[in-house]
């Protein structure tokens, strides 16, 4: 079982809620990684998450129990707060919930991979769907930074 440092420790319980609360939801990025890698996950990126992202379906029942599971969380669609949930949330690609200096990022528009590609292939991690690392790597790839080359070099490089 992969254990995360205790303070990254309230995205383990948040995303533990949003179960509870029957969201539908699948953790990607470099959160996605620590569940997959542990300790190894420094090693790769370089340093530990920045934040937790996860991929949600689009559906607006979806985004609103999101922000409904986690009501300690302030959430934001770019710069109008949720709740209410904008009447077009189409180019705005994800809802961002912030608790103290934490986030917590939910997209519905992701790149790379589509929603029912991670929902089929996510693998449990301490009771968490989290997407492959190839669907990790598939979402680096299509935002193609610099770090990201980097992070997908590393990953290819680890021991199975």
């Amino acid at each position: 079982m992969t254990t995360v440092p205790p303070g990254e420790q309230v995205y383990v319980d948040a995303l533990r809620t949003l179960r509870e609360h029957g969201i539908a939801f699948v953790v990607i990025g470099s959160f996605g990684l620590r569940l997959h890698l542990g300790e190894r996950l420094e090693g790769v990126t370089g340093r530990p998450p920045a934040d937790c992202d996860i991929v949600v379906p689009g559906d607006r029942a979806t985004l609103l129990g999101f922000v409904e599971a986690l009501p300690e969380w302030r959430v934001w669609s770019w710069r109008d707060p949720v709740p209410p949930l904008p009447e077009d949330i189409a180019g705005r690609f994800y809802l961002r919930a912030r608790r103290g200096g934490l986030i917590l990022d939910a997209t519905y528009e992701p790149l790379g991979v589509t929603w029912p590609e991670l929902r089929d292939t996510a693998i449990e991690r301490t009771g968490i769907p989290v997407a492959t690392i190839e669907s990790i790597v598939k979402t680096l790839a299509v935002r193609g930074g610099e770090r990201d080359r980097r992070i997908i070099d590393r990953l290819r490089d680890l021991e199975p």
